[in-house]
């Protein structure tokens, strides 16, 4: 577990006095990415595929493949753009950036300045963005995009995918 993810464990009780119901549930949704995000990375990690001192296209592909996993995969997607949705709504919650400033003492305190500085950087980012629609959009495309080539085995799956600006 990353420093963060047992900080959130420990401040969860103490946030759910502060934050609205809608942030709460984001926070859940967000350990709950990060857990099976965790779990996906470990399987692919382990497959056989994967065991040599170099990792090719082709050998990822392969492994991803062989996973079996589609439907978490696709669980994943869909869990990163609930976040996502949810965390551009957050944003638009005029009291929310005022409470994460309030919580910066009592977290440096508690020793959880890495959990509040994550969602302190998060929240300006999404605010930032004014309505991440298109930002969500285009991530849920390629992701998608890409875990279906190489679960149909596509020649390469990565083709086309670099990063492009967002509208």
């Amino acid at each position: 577990m990353s420093q963060r993810d047992a900080d959130t464990q420990r401040i969860l009780p103490k946030l759910t006095r502060v934050l609205p119901t809608r942030a709460l549930a984001t926070i859940a949704d967000a350990v709950e990415l990060d857990a099976l995000s965790e779990r996906l990375d470990e399987v692919l990690a382990h497959r056989p595929e994967l065991s040599g001192d170099v990792i090719t296209a082709d050998s990822y592909a392969l492994a991803y493949r062989a996973a079996a996993n589609r439907a978490e995969r696709e669980a994943q997607i869909a869990l990163m753009r609930r976040i996502g949705d949810a965390l551009d709504g957050l944003t638009r919650m005029p009291l929310l950036e005022g409470s994460l400033k309030l919580m910066r003492q009592p977290a440096r305190a508690a020793g959880l300045s890495v959990l509040q500085n994550f969602l302190e950087r998060g929240f300006v980012a999404f605010k930032a963005m004014h309505g991440a629609k298109g930002f969500l959009d285009a991530v849920q495309e390629r992701e998608t995009l890409l875990m279906r080539r190489l679960f149909d085995g596509t020649d390469d799956p990565f083709a086309g995918l670099a990063v492009r600006p967002v509208d």
